[in-house]
């Protein structure tokens, strides 16, 4: 039997992607399509433009207390990780190196975690690294090579990050620098982490038509399909991807109407 899916539009109707809420819930940080980063409240309402040409952003991450936003930032020939608050201002980059993206923030706020050197897509010779925010000291972290950085737990005790093929959910044990496999697939996408930290959710791009999103439980590993593009029940959803987890634990996606609309699913889990 599979779950009822109840689907609750956000951000009304504005065409979107990237879309994160702030840990708080009030805001919604998201990428228009001519890639301009903006924040409003999930409603829609409120909305401000963060950033402005040349610069082309894309992956907004809200800091822990949700008084950041960190994004990648595009220019001709290299890019960056910037910081910016979500009341706006002037970006403010917090690399130096020309070739950035996937930034996370850590457990505490006090650094950002993100992939360095993405030229050559697909290649073992990508690594995660870490700036310290107050320092802005560069660190890689050990055994990440061909590696795509993702998020942290809630307790800070863990990373997860897919290979660079999108085949691995890879998790790395902060205390002891230990990497281990916890999930695999044909096309990994999204990545978020309930808020008790015990479950991770996903999808699957290429696992079929149906483009299903799991979550994996970290104690032993089981993985269980969540929701799927069969079970919208519209004619008109043409594709989804996971966007993150609200506040109360329902899914937030963005639908592909021959445009990006973002909502909340109540997705009622089978006893």
């Amino acid at each position: 039997m599979q779950p009822r899916v109840h689907s609750i539009p956000y951000l009304s109707g504005i065409a979107a992607r990237n879309a994160e809420l702030s840990p708080d819930g009030n805001w919604v940080a998201y990428i228009t399509m001519d890639w301009k980063l903006w924040r409003s409240r999930p409603d829609g309402s409120s909305r401000l433009q963060l950033t402005f040409p040349p610069l082309a952003a894309a992956r907004p991450h809200w800091s822990p207390d949700s008084k950041k936003i960190a994004f990648r930032g595009d220019l001709i020939g290299s890019n960056k990780i910037y910081l910016i608050s979500p009341e706006g201002g002037s970006p403010e980059p917090v690399t130096s190196e020309p070739y950035v993206d996937y930034p996370c923030w850590s457990a505490d706020g006090k650094s950002l975690i993100y992939t360095w050197d993405t030229r050559i897509p697909f290649s073992d010779k990508n690594l995660i690294a870490q700036v310290d925010l107050k320092s802005r000291k560069v660190s890689a972290l050990p055994g990440s090579q061909g590696m795509n950085a993702e998020s942290f737990s809630p307790d800070g005790r863990y990373m997860a990050a897919y290979t660079t093929d999108h085949t691995k959910l890879m998790l790395f044990q902060v205390r002891n620098h230990r990497w281990t496999e916890l999930a695999h697939g044909n096309s990994l996408y999204g990545m978020h982490w309930s808020r008790d930290g015990k479950y991770i959710y996903f999808q699957d791009l290429a696992s079929g038509l149906d483009q299903p999103v799991f979550r994996v439980r970290l104690s032993d590993g089981k993985s269980d399909p969540v929701v799927n593009l069969k079970q919208f029940a519209r004619a008109d959803v043409m594709n989804y991807s996971l966007a993150g987890l609200m506040p109360d634990g329902s899914l937030l996606v963005s639908f592909v109407l021959g445009r990006g609309d973002v909502y909340a699913l109540d997705v009622d889990f089978p006893h």
